[in-house]
């Protein structure tokens, strides 16, 4: 499915600079791109079935964090007032609480507040 995808985004004249899932789901989310950040990742993520772990923030509202997973695993630590999100649960081992967020999860923060 993936090189399907990334076929059809090189057929509306998207260039690849490497072969990452990375690569197509940046190039995805561009294509997609809707009124806003939210939106956006909601419908790109119906179009994934491999597994993702993903971070991005919102250019336009640079105050906005979307982050999603699915099958990868995801971790999110939580202290002070940061936030440290990884896929490797050893990164952070003195930080807590620590989270694990389940097989499907899509997460929006804005301005270190849970929404």
């Amino acid at each position: 499915m993936r090189n399907i995808i990334k076929e059809n985004l090189i057929k509306l004249g998207y260039k690849f600079y490497s072969d990452t899932d990375t690569e197509v789901i940046a190039k995805l989310i561009e294509d997609m791109f809707e009124k806003d950040l939210i939106t956006t990742i909601s419908k790109v993520t119906q179009k994934l079935v491999w597994a993702y772990a993903l971070a991005i923030i919102d250019t336009q509202n640079p105050d906005v964090l979307v982050w999603t997973k699915f099958g990868s695993p995801m971790i999110l630590w939580i202290w002070d007032k940061s936030c440290f999100l990884s896929s490797c649960a050893k990164m952070v081992n003195d930080a807590k609480p620590k989270i694990a967020i389940n097989i499907y999860s899509l997460f929006i923060f804005i301005n270190f507040e849970f929404e």
